[in-house]
């Protein structure tokens, strides 16, 4: 019985591979076709090295089409680059072990970081709801509980990423009713942000990501970051169909343009005509040292996404942290390579134990 399952896990790891690499080289051609049609098509020696990369350094030359892809955004080969889910089935398996799913616990992430830097202001737990303290709070009072920083709150299910499974709730629509059945989540606080946000798209608040890393000696420090904004007339930035724009983790400075979700990419801001080039984030020294301590104070996960902003205030708000599912996709395509130095190359030459990606 222990042959046939081992046999049968066997068969359904491969079959996972198989099918992850097979969605991942249609992304990245997808990628590299609109890439090629905006700046020129990729050299025949760059897609060369990085076919040998991908086998010589990575173990299976089916990582090589993202690595395709970076290299047209960078018209050149970078040794280094790790694509996305060569990191989700080597990497993460490894460095996260028990502590994966502790990060996607929206309810969790108060109590774990405990900081006053996240603008949770309830949450939802198994049908009731608590205070940010976790106090219980009976459902008639729960109105002025949960929105008593803003008329307008963000409700986020554990697990939600991307946009998906955000509600935007205003005060005057709110009915107890409607969570007495819901799924567990928070309540956060809207988050009234920079001028030099607003000045890019007004309509929802920007979000940074910041990526921090704990290396080989247990040292944190932070490795990549890009700027994520929305649309006119989306309440929240979407993963869909916002904007992401490269940011030197050094100066704080935006890059010269901004890539769409299908890999167009422009100098200009869609709807606002916000020029990118050169312009600084504020205060994102501030937003790398409470990212960079937070992690320290957690040091439990090799790799951290930290989603932040700055407010009215300039202060730095916790959005989001992500550690299972913290993608490196766009750090690798904007700016990498972001990851060397770590072994991670070394990981598909040992016994996997884990055959999962991040995710499709």
């Amino acid at each position: 019985m222990n042959v046939i399952k081992k046999s049968i896990n066997t068969g359904l790891r491969k079959y996972n591979r198989f099918r992850v690499h097979a969605y991942n080289s249609r992304e990245a051609n997808a990628a590299l076709e609109m890439i090629e049609r905006q700046s020129g098509r990729l050299d025949i020696k760059y897609k060369k090295s990085a076919d040998e990369y991908a086998m010589d350094v990575l173990g299976d030359r089916r990582y090589a089409p993202w690595i395709h892809a970076f290299s047209a955004i960078r018209r050149s080969f970078v040794e280094g680059w790790f694509p996305e889910y060569y990191y989700g089935f080597e990497v993460r398996p490894r460095t996260d072990g028990k502590y994966g799913n502790l990060a996607i616990l929206k309810t969790l992430t108060n109590r774990i970081l405990r900081v006053d830097s996240i603008p949770d202001s309830a949450y939802l737990i198994s049908g009731n709801i608590y205070t940010n303290e976790f106090k219980p709070v009976a459902f008639k009072e729960a109105r002025d509980i949960i929105f008593k920083d803003s008329e307008v709150v963000f409700f986020k299910e554990n697990d939600s990423a991307s946009g998906k499974g955000v509600e935007r709730i205003e005060r005057k629509n709110f009915r107890e009713s409607d969570f007495q059945m819901r799924t567990d989540g928070c309540f956060q606080s809207m988050i009234l942000q920079n001028d030099f946000f607003k000045a890019i798209n007004a309509s929802s608040t920007a979000t940074l990501r910041i990526t921090t890393v704990r290396d080989k000696a247990g040292m944190i420090g932070v490795r990549a970051a890009y700027l994520r904004v929305g649309r006119d007339n989306e309440r929240f930035v979407r993963s869909d169909s916002g904007v992401r724009i490269p940011v030197d983790i050094n100066t704080g400075v935006l890059g010269e343009v901004g890539f769409m979700n299908d890999w167009s990419y422009s100098a200009r801001h869609p709807d606002s005509g916000f020029v990118y080039s050169g312009k600084q984030i504020p205060f994102f020294g501030d937003a790398k040292h409470l990212c960079t301590t937070l992690h320290e104070g957690f040091p439990h996960f090799e790799l951290i996404g930290w989603d932040v902003c700055v407010n009215e205030e300039n202060k730095v708000k916790i959005m989001e942290w992500n550690a299972n599912g913290a993608g490196i996709l766009f750090h690798e395509a904007f700016t990498g390579p972001c990851f060397t130095g770590l072994g991670w190359e070394e990981y598909w030459k040992q016994t996997s134990g884990n055959d999962t990606p991040l995710s499709l």
